[in-house]
């Protein structure tokens, strides 16, 4: 999806008027920071700790 964005943006049409319309390029980059850079980000953060601690907990079982 960032790189469809990115490859191709939204024309801004002839009777375009920022005060009335909604920013659409703002709404872009606003997906594209979240879903480029927060979720993947609090993926890693909430995954690789569940991960190093089931390793830990199943090494902990086997050598019992």
């Amino acid at each position: 999806m960032a790189l469809s964005v990115l490859a191709f943006p939204r024309m801004v049409p002839a009777n375009w008027d920022p005060a009335t319309d909604f920013n659409a390029g703002r709404a872009d980059f606003v997906a594209l920071g979240f879903f480029g850079v927060a979720l993947p980000a609090a993926y890693l953060i909430i995954a690789v700790p569940a991960t190093l601690l089931f390793r830990i907990l199943t090494k902990r079982r086997k050598a019992r």
